[in-house]
């Protein structure tokens, strides 16, 4: 079903539930959505699309650890979340990394829907060459240049044909305000991180827990000079489409 204002579907593509859930509704068939968000790509990507409802996939990465450290100081509050345990409420970050509840090469197993189990280097290369052939990737570091390549190498465009929630039937009228509002909005995802950033005190790299959790996460550290790779080669797309040449070419296989 549609919110009140139409301009979101109410489903939850970042569970497999949600995900079985979108595709009873038909969801990537009706065109409804232009964007579905979802950590599951294998699962989103086998249940949701086909040779007839294809799709393109680009990812926001984080480095790692920052990334493991940041869903910890997250998860101890986020009771409304699935993946919410109790156990996290007292811990230390320092507890946190030594223990068995250590989220571990999360990405890796993400892409190559192994999320239980030993990982080993073909793993690694499976995950690397679906993000080299497949996926279009930004940073959290650059943010706003990121952004930015997702626009241009998939022409992305704010819908102005639908209404902004919150927004005051006068002020919908303006499409002034309606701009406004759009980059207010990723100012607030940049600076706040949305309703899931959580501000908490920096690790220090030279740590023994920040070590320890670089450790653990081995095999996404490998992923990560690939993902940090694969961002410098886009932007030579960026280039050649700002000067207006065909960049499908280098798109084709994403």
């Amino acid at each position: 079903s549609m919110n009140g204002v139409e301009n979101h579907i109410n489903v939850d593509t970042s569970i497999p539930e949600g995900i079985r859930h979108a595709k009873e509704m038909d969801l990537i068939p009706s065109r409804m959505a232009q964007i579905v968000f979802s950590p599951l790509i294998v699962d989103a990507s086998k249940e949701l699309f086909s040779e007839e409802n294809q799709g393109l996939l680009f990812a926001m990465f984080r480095h790692p650890v920052k990334r493991v450290i940041s869903l910890f100081y997250y998860l101890q509050t986020a009771t409304w979340e699935p993946t919410f345990n109790p156990e996290l409420v007292n811990m230390t970050i320092d507890e946190y990394a030594n223990s068995p509840l250590l989220e571990a090469n999360f990405i890796t197993r993400s892409l190559v829907d192994k999320m239980e189990g030993p990982l080993c280097m073909d793993d690694v290369m499976t995950a690397k060459k679906l993000l080299k052939e497949k996926c279009f990737v930004g940073l959290v570091e650059k943010f706003d240049e990121s952004i930015r390549y997702f626009n241009l190498a998939y022409s992305l465009k704010p819908n102005f044909d639908v209404q902004i929630e919150g927004f005051q039937d006068s002020d919908y009228s303006d499409k002034s305000k309606r701009i406004d509002r759009l980059e207010q909005c990723l100012v607030n995802l940049k600076g706040d991180g949305g309703s899931n950033r959580h501000k908490h005190e920096a690790l220090s790299e030279d740590s023994e827990t920040y070590q320890t959790i670089e450790r653990k996460n081995g095999w996404d550290m490998l992923l990560w000079k690939t993902i940090q790779e694969e961002y410098r080669e886009q932007e030579k797309i960026v280039i050649y489409k700002d000067l207006g040449l065909d960049v499908n070419f280098m798109l084709k296989n994403k």
